[in-house]
């Protein structure tokens, strides 16, 4: 009964994918994405489809959405990075009935201690303080940051934001859940040590990667970063790192699309022992679509994922690449992520963590998100592993530390890039 439940809402998902009813602009969409989303309309929409009582509780994907992340605003309605992202990521959940296939995560507020393992204290300190200065206070103190707006609900959404996707991954490597996906914001791939930067907070992703490998719920880690802007923050983080392979796809445009500079050159691969564990696919300029991302990841990134061999894939999802976003410039339509997201199912048994990222053209982000959502959703977990024992979900002990050279890649040698 089981087996037969999972195949049928895999059909279902399928379906869904093949028409989410969204037009090719936000226009007429407005009215929806604007109406708030209440937390009992979501206590009553997630996990309520009736076949999920059969499935298993670790085929099961979890689902992070707290309307509670849209108290951080700009005074700015027209800001890309608006709240309503939020919404019309769960309108288009819903409305396809992918939401009611999900198991809900609450959101939960990152401690300052957690914090700590990717970013500085002061900077800690302040960013979690937010609340107690005044709106011209924080009007003042963004406009010395890059690319940031502040207001008093800044502090609680950046820290409900990271908190929610330590706490998918947590209940992903403890086997609790298969995969998991965060709709959560502010972003994080921007967000450096002891600063904001590009719409971030506080590193979302490097944040769940590090904590994960400190307290053992993984050894090795792949971070795959599909925004259209390169993330240089969860970059930095891991440079020197052998246990947490750093892949990106962006634009660079010769270092001057955002956030410039060399650190998204593809001949940045990190630094003393983490040199070959950092990989940038930059791209010349705009226009890349589904078959240039597929190219990369088949050509680029898979063989080196399979070597690197990770227990655990967390995906930067940023949706600004999609056909249609303001700022990206490029084609990746909805099947391509979700054929994206399908490669990177067959990494580490399907245990994988999405987190929101960028993209700012509501539909497209919507659209976009919900077909990766479904292809997670009708991924079936191998029953065997590759080398021909049983498949186990059970991560690390904790306590296990992540060791500086995880088995299997420096046998080899470095992974080598010309």
């Amino acid at each position: 009964t089981s087996q037969l439940s999972f195949e049928i809402m895999a059909r279902d998902v399928e379906v869904a994918m093949e028409d989410l009813g969204f037009s090719d602009s936000d226009e007429g969409e407005e009215a929806l994405f604007l109406e708030g989303v209440s937390a009992a309309e979501v206590d009553a929409v997630v996990d309520s489809d009736p076949l999920m009582k059969n499935i298993p509780t670790h085929e099961r994907v979890g689902l992070v959405y707290d309307s509670r992340m849209e108290e951080h605003e700009s005074d700015n309605s027209n800001h890309p990075e608006r709240p309503a992202r939020l919404r019309a990521i769960f309108r288009a959940l819903e409305k396809n009935g992918l939401a009611q296939k999900c198991v809900r995560i609450p959101a939960r507020a990152v401690v300052e201690s957690e914090l700590l393992s990717v970013h500085e204290a002061d900077y800690v300190q302040l960013m979690c303080n937010l609340n107690k200065y005044s709106e011209a206070e924080l009007r003042s103190m963004a406009k010395k940051m890059n690319s940031i707006y502040l207001s008093p609900g800044s502090s609680s959404s950046a820290m409900l934001a990271a908190g929610s996707v330590l706490e998918a991954t947590e209940r992903v490597c403890r086997g609790d859940l298969r995969s998991s996906v965060c709709v959560v914001r502010p972003p994080g791939h921007h967000a450096e040590p002891a600063c904001a930067m590009g719409f971030c907070l506080f590193a979302n992703v490097a944040v769940a990667a590090s904590e994960a490998c400190r307290r053992g719920w993984a050894k090795k880690i792949l971070i795959v970063d599909w925004d259209i802007h390169h993330g240089n923050g969860t970059q930095r983080m891991f440079l020197d790192s052998q246990s947490v392979l750093y892949f990106s796809l962006h634009r660079y445009d010769g270092g001057e699309f955002y956030p410039g500079g060399p650190d998204g050159s593809h001949t940045t691969v990190g630094e003393d022992a983490g040199v070959g564990y950092t990989v940038n696919v930059p791209w010349p300029g705009g226009g890349a679509g589904d078959a240039e991302y597929l190219d990369a990841f088949h050509s680029v990134l898979l063989p080196i994922a399979r070597r690197f061999d990770p227990d655990l894939v967390l995906v930067s999802a940023g949706f600004d690449a999609a056909d249609g976003d303001p700022i990206g410039g490029c084609k990746v339509s909805p099947a391509g992520f979700a054929r994206l997201t399908d490669l990177l199912l067959g990494l580490a048994g399907g245990r994988m963590v999405m987190a929101l990222e960028g993209g700012y053209s509501l539909a497209a982000t919507a659209r976009s998100l919900a077909a990766c959502v479904a292809r997670i959703l009708a991924f079936k977990p191998p029953s065997r592993n590759r080398r021909g024992g049983a498949h186990h979900s059970t991560p690390a002990r904790v306590g296990d530390r992540c060791k500086t050279d995880p088995d299997g890649m420096e046998a080899d040698g470095d992974v080598k890039r010309e």
